[in-house]
C-alpha cells in the first residue's frame, strides 16, 4: 500500500514534457522547418510545439528562397487547409511529401522551375479544392496524375511546355469548375479529354497550337460559361463547332488565323453575349450567322479586313455593340 502511494506522489510531480512528447525538432526540414518555427511562435526549429503545429491551418511559404523540399516537409500539419509555394525556386518534389495532408484545400506550386513531378504527388489530397501548377515549366502529365481529387474546382496548368494531353486526365474530377491550359504547346484535343466535367464552367485554352476547334471534346460540357480559344491556328470554324454549349456565354476566337465563317457556326449558342472575332483575316460575314444569338451584347471584329457588314442581313439584334465594323445598310 505504501509503495502504491508512493509512485502515485512520483506521477503527480513528474513534469508533462517527461510523460507525452510534446515538442519536436524539424530544423531538417531546412528554410520550411524555419518558417513553421515562426508560424508557430517558437524561439527555435529545435522545439517546436506538436499541438501548435497540429492545429495550423495555413501556411504562406510564398517569396521565401526555397531550393529544397524535404519529404518530411509537412509531417505533423494535419489540419492544413492551405498551402502556398508559389514564387521559390526548388526544381523537385517528393513522391509522397502531401502524404499527411488530407485536409488540404488549396495547393499553389507555380512559379516554380519544376520540370517533372512524381505521378503519385498528389495521392490522399483527397480535399482539394484548388490547385495551381501554372509556370512550372512541365512538358509531360502522366494519365493518372490527379486521380482521386474529386472535390477539385479549380486546375490551373498554364503557361508550361504541355505538348500532348493523354485521353483520361481529367477522369473522375467531376466537380471542377475551372480549367486553365492556356500558353502552352497543345496541338490536339483527344475526344474524351474532358468527358465528364458535367460542372465545368470556364475552360481556357488559348495561346496554344490548336488546328481546328476541338468540337467533339467540348460538345458534353453543357455547364460551360466561359470558353478561351484566342491565338491558335483554326484558320475557319466549322458548322455547328460549338454545338451542345447552350450556357456559352462568352466566347474568344480572335488572333486565331481565321479568313472563313459559314452560317451556322455559332448555332445553338442561344446564351452568348460576347463574341470576341478580333485580330483575324476575315473579310465576310455569311447570312444569319449572328440570328441564332438573341443575347448577344458584343461583338468584336476589330483588326479584320471586312469590306461590307450588314447588321440585318448577318442577323444581329438592335442594340448589340459592334467594335470594328460599321452597318452597311
Amino acid at each position: 500500500m505504501k509503495l502504491s502511494l508512493f509512485f502515485l506522489c512520483l506521477c503527480i510531480f513528474i513534469p508533462n514534457t517527461l510523460l507525452a512528447k510534446t515538442t519536436v525538432d524539424i530544423c531538417d526540414r531546412g528554410k520550411i522547418g524555419e518558417i513553421i518555427a515562426e508560424k508557430t511562435e517558437s524561439t527555435s526549429c529545435s522545439e517546436v510545439p506538436l499541438q501548435e503545429m497540429r492545429e495550423l491551418t495555413e501556411l504562406d511559404l510564398s517569396y521565401s528562397h526555397i531550393d529544397v523540399i524535404t519529404t518530411n516537409a509537412f509531417l505533423g500539419l494535419v489540419q492544413l487547409k492551405t498551402l502556398l509555394l508559389n514564387n521559390n525556386n526548388f526544381s523537385q518534389i517528393p513522391e509522397e511529401v502531401f502524404r499527411e495532408l488530407e485536409n488540404l484545400e488549396v495547393l499553389n506550386l507555380s512559379r516554380n522551375p519544376i520540370s517533372m513531378i512524381p505521378a503519385e504527388a498528389f495521392r490522399g489530397l483527397k480535399s482539394l479544392e484548388k490547385l495551381s501548377l501554372s509556370k512550372v515549366q512541365i512538358s509531360d502529365i502522366p494519365t493518372d496524375f490527379f486521380r482521386g481529387l474529386t472535390e477539385l474546382t479549380e486546375l490551373s496548368l498554364s503557361f508550361n511546355q504541355i505538348k500532348a494531353i493523354p485521353e483520361n486526365t481529367f477522369l473522375g474530377l467531376v466537380n471542377l469548375r475551372r480549367l486553365e491550359l492556356q500558353e502552352n504547346q497543345i496541338g490536339m484535343i483527344p475526344d474524351n479529354l474532358f468527358y465528364g466535367l458535367s460542372k465545368l464552367e470556364e475552360l481556357h485554352l488559348g495561346y496554344n497550337q490548336l488546328k481546328e476547334i476541338p468540337t467533339f471534346a467540348i460538345q458534353g460540357l453543357s455547364n460551360l460559361r466561359r470558353l478561351g480559344l484566342i491565338e491558335n491556328e483554326f484558320g475557319t470554324i466549322p458548322d455547328k463547332a460549338f454545338v451542345g454549349l447552350s450556357r456559352l456565354e462568352h466566347l474568344n476566337v480572335s488572333a486565331s488565323e481565321l479568313n472563313t465563317i459559314s452560317a451556322d457556326s455559332f448555332q445553338g449558342l442561344k446564351n452568348l453575349k460576347d463574341l470576341a472575332l478580333y485580330y483575324n483575316s476575315l473579310t465576310f460575314m455569311p447570312d444569319n450567322v449572328f440570328a441564332e444569338l438573341t443575347n448577344l451584347q458584343i461583338l468584336s471584329l476589330t483588326h479584320n479586313p471586312i469590306e461590307s457588314f450588314s447588321f440585318s442581313r448577318t442577323g444581329l439584334k438592335p442594340g448589340v455593340q459592334v467594335y470594328g465594323a460599321v452597318d452597311s445598310d
